[in-house]
């Protein structure tokens, strides 16, 4: 799973034992101050929805950044529409809806300086954090 997301164009994916972490750029995906999937990025989520679809035993939460400029309430609230808006282009492309949650943490989480610009580019951002489930791990328990 984690090479063939690897392969989607802007994605970066990390692995931490048995969950994946796909991070997007948000520049990628939206237009400034949108919480709409650009055009040209509709094409890399439905890969990655492609993908999540074969992976039944998993569960996605999609979470949305953004960096500090800007009310704080406005922040969350935008980081939320972009979390849900990539949640429900996951939805529309295959995933299981119940596999799926959506939560924004608007500049509560910065990976890099806020007070740099490529500091805030970084820290606007969507994460895909995937997990293998509790029940498939369940089962795999039984089975060890």
């Amino acid at each position: 799973q984690a090479k063939e997301l690897e392969e989607i164009e802007g994605a970066a994916v990390t692995r931490e034992g048995d969950q994946l972490m796909v991070t997007f750029d948000s520049a990628i995906l939206f237009d400034v101050d949108s919480s709409a999937l650009r055009a040209a990025s509709v094409d890399l989520v439905q890969r990655m929805a492609d993908v999540l679809a074969r992976y039944q035993e998993t569960d996605i939460l999609v979470m949305g950044h953004t960096d500090s400029t800007g009310p704080e309430e406005y922040n969350m609230r935008l980081s939320e529409r972009r979390a849900e808006s990539v949640g429900a282009a996951l939805r529309t492309h295959g995933v299981t809806a119940s596999r799926i949650r959506a939560r924004g943490y608007g500049e509560n989480s910065p990976v890099a300086d806020n007070a740099t610009i490529p500091g805030r580019q970084q820290n606007r951002r969507v994460e895909v954090d995937i997990r293998v489930n509790e029940e498939f791990r369940a089962r795999a328990a039984g089975q060890g």
